[in-house]
């Protein structure tokens, strides 16, 4: 890996520095992590806050995939309501 981001123009300290992030636990975790299951759980207003200069997720697409998270769980366990 420390080759391929030497190839990208980085110095060999960046290089070994970005490998080893890149290949660390946390970051896989990171990776592999999918938060719907958590999400569907959730029985409490939410507030969700995204930047749109974030640069690991497209704003209006993770916005747009919480809020079905969250919506399919409502419809599905919300109690009926009825007024009197």
């Amino acid at each position: 890996m420390t080759a391929v981001l030497l190839t990208l123009g980085m110095s060999a300290e960046q290089a070994a520095a970005n490998a080893a992030t890149l290949a660390s636990p946390w970051f896989r975790f990171f990776l592999d992590y999918d938060p719907v299951p958590v999400l569907r759980q959730v029985k409490c207003p939410v507030l969700a806050i995204d930047g749109s200069l974030d640069l690991q997720v497209p704003p209006k697409e993770d916005l747009a995939a919480i809020k079905a998270a969250l919506v399919s769980t409502f419809l599905n366990s919300a109690p009926q309501c009825h007024s009197t």
